[in-house]
């Protein structure tokens, strides 16, 4: 039970650090739990399945834990908290990419801008190590020093 407590907490708070391993458990658990739950959601409300309704209802239930996790796993690799906003901004572009009205150049681009930086931030928070022993943010999630 302690341990389900400790993993709850981290999903709600913005303080110390989250380790790789908690960030791949947070989203097997995301996706476990938001499939089928959306899946429910569009039998029940008739919306289509991929309905940008559907997508702003489960990232406003979504955004408070996700945030606290990637703040955290950013402080983890010694990173202020404030980088999550320009992966925020990678996120709600995709929602709001089909209503732009850009030339074919700059729907490219920009498309090419947001999987570079979607790739950069996957490699960031879920393939790189964490700080080594303490960081400003607190002791290593390890226990190491």
């Amino acid at each position: 039970m302690p341990r389900i407590l400790d993993f709850a907490r981290k999903l709600f708070s913005f303080q110390g650090r989250l380790r790789r391993r908690d960030l791949w458990l947070f989203t097997i658990v995301f996706i476990a739990v938001m499939l089928p739950l959306r899946m429910m959601l569009t039998k029940a409300l008739g919306w289509p399945y991929l309905d940008v309704r559907m997508t702003w209802c489960l990232l406003a239930l979504n955004a408070w834990p996700s945030t606290a996790v990637m703040v955290t796993r950013l402080h983890d690799r010694d990173l202020s908290g404030w980088w999550a906003g320009p992966a925020w901004a990678w996120s709600v572009y995709v929602d709001v990419e089909p209503y732009l009205t850009l030339s074919p150049r700059a729907a490219l681009a920009l498309k090419i801008i947001y999987h570079l930086g979607g790739l950069g931030v996957f490699v960031l928070l879920f393939c790189l190590d964490g700080t080594k022993g303490a960081n400003r943010f607190g002791p290593s999630p390890k226990g190491l020093e």
